[in-house]
């Protein structure tokens, strides 16, 4: 079996912070979801995915948690696989049972101030956003595709993360660190009109922490060329085409609640086949993990 490709995030997490993405590099699955696809929806054999899901929850534990290999009192890890459908529910861990006790959740972000809990999702074109707090109390993940985007998935996780402290002056967004995983790039995701017109009217909305400017969403949409492919839409028809900038789109979303300290970016799973699974690219196709946890209580 071919060891696990990790990527690590670079953001001043703090240490009991463990974060990572997977890579399409690892596991046991053929063609065409090789090779550690750990989606289990997408037509895999189970039992395979089954093997790759065991391969990263044994790494993250024995190789990321602790330098201690040979401690047999390491604590046990509780990995909450989501049942994603692009909504904006957020699931509070600790409340939840593990996944193989029943069913998985249906929610896509969750959130955790307990130890060894962890928050998980999966992508293949969707942006992962992972959170922080700057004390270590608090973690939190989403799974944002521009439907979940546009319909406020980010302010219910952020909401949700700062209502889980009991320190009123550890509840304010500012306090909190985003990171921005893989996702496909805004020179391959194109989108409809009716696309930008869901984000205008999102943006537009007050009650945040901060509005933002008139123009800002200029800058998540560019006019798509003539020759483009058909676009992405949440309807049939289309009345222009747009190159949507899924970063851009998270980092707005992400500022008006009030969140400062962003990091990452700048990948395209679409483009590169070596490393990342992408739906828009193969159809049929595995998938990524983002997962994030408080390795141990702070101190």
């Amino acid at each position: 079996m071919q060891p696990i490709e990790l990527l690590c995030p670079v953001w001043p997490a703090p240490a009991n912070v463990v974060a990572g993405i997977t890579t399409r590099v690892g596991g046991i699955s053929q063609a065409p979801y090789a090779g550690l696809n750990l989606g289990q929806h997408v037509g895999d054999d189970p039992l395979c995915v089954a093997s790759n899901r065991a391969q990263l929850e044994a790494y993250c534990r024995s190789d990321l948690c602790s330098n201690d290999n040979t401690n047999p009192e390491k604590p046990s890890q509780r990995w909450h696989w989501l049942n994603q459908t692009h909504s904006t529910h957020v699931a509070t861990c600790a409340t939840l049972p593990a996944t193989d006790a029943g069913s998985p959740t249906e929610a896509d972000a969750a959130i955790s101030n307990e130890p060894h809990n962890v928050c998980v999702v999966l992508t293949a074109d969707c942006l992962p956003i992972l959170l922080c707090d700057r004390q270590g109390t608090r973690v939190g993940i989403i799974h944002a595709g521009w439907r979940g985007l546009v319909d406020g998935v980010v302010d219910n996780t952020i909401t949700a993360l700062c209502a889980a402290t009991q320190q009123q002056s550890s509840r304010r967004p500012n306090e909190l660190f985003a990171w921005l995983g893989p996702a496909i790039g805004p020179r391959k995701f194109i989108v409809g009109d009716d696309v930008r017109q869901r984000a205008a009217a999102y943006f537009s909305k007050t009650g945040t922490t901060f509005d933002l400017a008139p123009n800002a969403l200029d800058t998540a949409f560019a006019t798509a060329p003539d020759d483009s492919p058909e676009a992405v839409s949440s309807t049939a028809a289309n009345t222009g085409k747009y190159l949507a900038d899924i970063y851009q789109l998270a980092t707005l979303a992400l500022y008006r609640n009030g969140l400062k300290h962003i990091y990452g970016g700048g990948f395209c799973t679409t483009t590169d086949q070596q490393r990342f699974f992408s739906y828009r690219r193969d159809g049929v196709t595995g998938r990524m993990a983002s997962f994030i946890l408080l390795n141990d209580a702070v101190s």
